[in-house]
């Protein structure tokens, strides 16, 4: 690799606002980097929806992810649920390993740091949390399922 080339991509790192740049060519491994220290989790972790209930239906209070605001969910008025959604692109399970029960079950009661599912992304297993206190009202997604960033996850009765 030439001195030109190398030029060119600290270039690149500046003007395209990337953090860093590695290239390798023929046995020979370059790592440009502008310096900036950057956070490992995005700013961008989806929103997790409360849904609040009315008189007559319920209203989103937390409509800021990818697909935009939602339809109202028509559930009783005296009820309150709280949409846990994934906070990313991965595979969904429901339990730490094949062969033990699953962290959460229809009517099983949470805490907000209840491990309600795993997330697997890039061989990484990440656990997601329930957030809120409650009862888990229903299971939206199957295990082994792929899920979409945002997707809703878990539906919990917020006691």
């Amino acid at each position: 690799m030439k001195f030109e080339d190398i030029s060119k991509l600290a270039d690149l790192v500046k003007a395209s606002g990337l953090s860093e740049i590695e290239v390798e060519e023929d046995g020979f491994r370059v790592k440009i980097s502008n310096g900036e220290v950057r956070p490992l989790l995005p700013d961008s972790v989806p929103p997790r929806e409360q849904i609040v209930a009315t008189s007559d239906y319920v209203v989103p209070q937390n409509t800021e992810w990818v697909g935009g605001p939602k339809n109202p969910i028509e559930i009783k008025a005296e009820e309150q649920l709280y949409i846990v959604r994934s906070p990313m692109v991965g595979t969904f399970y429901s339990a730490p390993a094949p062969d033990v029960p699953n962290y959460v079950e229809r009517d099983s009661t949470v805490q907000p740091s209840t491990v309600v599912c795993i997330i697997e992304a890039m061989k990484v297993m990440n656990e997601v949390q329930a957030d809120v206190s409650g009862v888990v009202v229903d299971i939206l997604v199957q295990n082994g399922q792929t899920v979409e960033y945002g997707q809703p996850l878990f539906k919990i009765k917020v006691s």
